[in-house]
């Protein structure tokens, strides 16, 4: 996995300096469908982190999806519009998703993976990573795996966690 499709912007102390420039470029490449990018924005409460992931995004030019967390990944997928695209096991997982059948946690993630591939170029962003319980954390790790091999496909996470704690460094810190 490459080191250089993710990045990680914080400051700590202190609002993030210069960064939404830096966090921008980081996700422009989505449009182009390149790569897949995974970045983080770390630090203590209060310093902007989601004030900056959300004022990227106003100015991103793709689509983006805001979900907490905490929120369970069959909510999140099921969050994801619908792609006319969507392949006979795509579709049906979707529908068998929404009838309230249970997924495993390697499941859920290669649905969402495949949705945000259809839907690309587009954002997810991430809220609050230090709210989750381990389990979800290794969710979003995977997920972020995927994400960066996904062309087209970007993650933005918030976390007050430093990202070595919150997911793998290899695939989120240059």
């Amino acid at each position: 996995m490459s080191l250089r499709r993710s990045w990680c912007a914080w400051r700590e102390g202190g609002a993030v300096d210069g960064s939404r420039q830096q966090v921008a470029d980081r996700l422009r490449g989505l449009t182009a469908r390149r790569a897949g990018v995974a970045v983080v924005l770390w630090g203590e409460p209060g310093i902007g982190k989601t004030h900056l992931a959300r004022a990227v995004l106003r100015e991103a030019p793709c689509a983006s999806i805001s979900i907490r967390a905490r929120q369970p990944l069959e909510q999140v997928a099921l969050a994801v519009p619908r792609s006319p695209q969507a392949g006979a096991w795509l579709a049906v997982s979707i529908e068998r998703l929404e009838r309230g059948e249970r997924f495993t946690g390697e499941q859920l993630v290669k649905v969402l993976a495949a949705q945000l591939a259809l839907r690309a170029p587009v954002v997810l962003h991430v809220e609050d990573l230090h709210e989750c319980s381990p389990d979800q954390l290794q969710l979003w790790r995977t997920l972020a795996a995927r994400v960066t091999r996904t062309r087209g496909a970007g993650l933005l996470v918030t976390s007050r966690t430093l990202p070595q704690t919150a997911l793998n460094r290899s695939t989120l810190i240059r």
